[in-house]
């Protein structure tokens, strides 16, 4: 019966905070179906198309340990990721898209927690920016101690705040 009842409240958990963060009809849906694969997942697959995360959107999801978001993925809004302690890996598939993420603060980025990045499932440690991106923003590769060395091609004219901070295994 426990159990039950904590089903119950969980759904109607979801969709009041569903409801208070998006309008139209076609977007809560897709909310509810994602926050109830979260809670049954441990993996969180942003589909490509997705072009924003809005604020508090994962807030103090536990069960999320591996994350895969979209190229097309442009802003994550402020504490999405907010608690989500047990985030393992980060995985993209774009570098350039990554450098141009407009993250709210340093909560909305996963690597908060996970401090691994995986580009086409391969550990970044050696980072090359590539030729031709001429910003990387806020707190883009934060807490990612992964890194060991950064190569920034001079294209690159605008480096966020806190766009490396804390990448504690940086050598060059």
């Amino acid at each position: 019966e426990l159990l039950i009842i904590v089903a119950i409240f969980s759904i109607i958990s979801l969709v009041v905070s569903c409801l208070q963060t998006f309008y139209n009809n076609k977007v809560f849906v897709q909310c509810i179906v994602v926050r109830m694969r979260v809670i049954l997942q441990k993996n969180l697959l942003i589909p490509e198309g997705v072009t924003e995360i809005k604020p508090y959107a994962f807030y103090d999801y536990k069960s999320i340990i591996n994350i895969k978001l979209p190229k097309s993925l442009k802003k994550v809004g402020s504490d999405a990721f907010y608690g989500c302690s047990n985030i393992e890996m980060v995985a993209i598939s774009d570098l350039t898209a990554w450098c141009n993420i407009d993250f709210g603060d340093e909560y909305a980025n996963p690597l908060f927690y996970a401090e691994d990045l995986y580009l086409n499932g391969k550990l970044v440690t050696e980072l090359q920016i590539p030729e031709g991106i001429t910003q990387i923003r806020d707190d883009a590769f934060s807490y990612c101690t992964s890194l060991t060395s950064i190569t920034i091609p001079n294209s690159v004219t605008s480096i966020g705040s806190s766009a490396f901070y804390n990448c504690t295994s940086l050598t060059s």
